[in-house]
C-alpha cells in the first residue's frame, strides 16, 4: 500500500538497526516518514550467529512472511574475500520486521561463486533468486525447486548475466 519502506545498514555496527522499516503515514512519500523501527541481526529470534552485521540487500515473499537478508562477513578477511550469505526470516505478520524470526536457513552464497552481494531480488514465482555482485560486476542467478524457500535450492545457473553500471547503477 506504499506505506512501509524498508533497507538495510550495510555497515551498521553503531546504528540501532541492521534492517530497517519505516513507516509513512502519506502513502509514497518519503517525507511523511512517521516511525522508524526494525531489528539487529545479532539479537535474540533474529541472531544469525554472526558478531558483525553487514545486512545488503532485502527481499519478501508476495505475502511478507518471509523476508531475505543478503549479509557480508567481513570479519573473515579483506573485501571479495569473505563469506556472502543470505539468511531467511519468517514474519508472523507480514511486512512487519518486528516481528521477524530467523529459521536457521541460510545459503553460503559464495559457495556458488558470488564474492559479495549487495542486493537481492526473487522472481515472480520466487524460484529464481538474483544476487547482484559488484566485484564481479554479474547478477548470478540461482535456481531454487520451491518459490521463496532456500531449503531447496539446487543449482546455479550456469548463464551469468554481466551487468555493467551504466545498465543498472542502482546495483553495481
Amino acid at each position: 500500500d506504499g506505506k512501509k519502506l524498508f533497507t538495510t545498514n550495510a555497515y551498521g555496527h553503531n546504528t540501532p538497526y541492521d534492517v530497517c522499516q519505516i513507516t509513512l503515514s502519506t502513502a509514497y512519500d518519503i517525507t511523511s516518514a512517521s516511525s522508524y523501527t526494525g531489528i539487529k541481526l545479532n539479537d535474540g529470534d533474529t541472531d544469525v550467529g554472526l558478531s558483525l552485521n553487514e545486512a545488503q540487500g532485502l527481499a519478501f515473499n508476495e505475502d511478507g512472511t518471509k523476508m531475505f537478508v543478503g549479509h557480508n562477513d567481513s570479519e573473515s578477511g579483506t573485501l571479495g574475500d569473505y563469506p556472502a550469505w543470505l539468511f531467511e526470516f519468517d514474519l508472523s505478520t507480514g511486512f512487519d520486521v518486528e516481528t521477524a524470526k530467523y529459521n536457521n536457513v541460510s545459503i553460503n552464497l559464495t559457495t556458488v561463486g558470488v564474492t559479495e552481494v549487495v542486493g537481492i531480488e526473487f522472481s515472480k514465482n520466487g524460484r529464481s533468486l538474483f544476487v547482484a555482485d559488484p566485484n564481479q560486476e554479474v547478477i548470478h542467478q540461482i535456481s531454487l525447486s520451491k518459490g521463496f524457500d532456500l531449503i531447496d535450492w539446487y543449482e546455479l545457473d550456469p548463464e551469468v548475466v554481466k551487468v555493467c553500471q551504466k545498465h543498472l547503477p542502482k546495483i553495481c
